[in-house]
């Protein structure tokens, strides 16, 4: 054998894949739902476009409007400042809870004035 894969049906293996890793189809029994079988809704989504680089107090102190997932947020290379609020269930207590975020895009996590995670697009990033 040379090493290489054939893949017959090709589109056919995709599908399964993508079906596989979906946050929608087959959620009972695909890699996601087993790994992350409960989640908690985001309360609160806001934003704030900022045509400049400004800095986390500067951005914090502007207004923010309401959004929801799924909106589209103005030209390439402009700023693009969000703040979200969630509840962590209390029975999720004692239990590693990861925030999924993917704004298709180079971003960077705050958290109390301070940076704890940059997130670079390639799939869904999780944190």
């Amino acid at each position: 054998m040379n090493g290489f894969v054939v893949q017959k049906h090709k589109r056919c293996t995709l599908e399964r894949i993508e079906k596989f890793i979906s946050d929608v189809y087959f959620t009972d029994g695909n890699l996601r739902g087993r790994l992350y079988p409960r989640k908690a809704l985001v309360t609160t989504l806001k934003h704030h476009c900022s045509l400049d680089r400004i800095s986390y107090s500067e951005a914090i102190a502007r207004e923010f409007a309401d959004t929801q997932v799924g909106h589209s947020f103005g030209k390439t290379w402009t700023t693009h400042w969000f703040k979200v609020k969630f509840v962590i269930p209390e029975d999720w207590a004692g239990n590693e809870v990861r925030f999924q975020w993917d704004s298709d895009s180079e971003a960077m996590v705050w958290m109390d004035g301070k940076p704890v995670q940059v997130i670079v697009h390639f799939w869904s990033t999780l944190y």
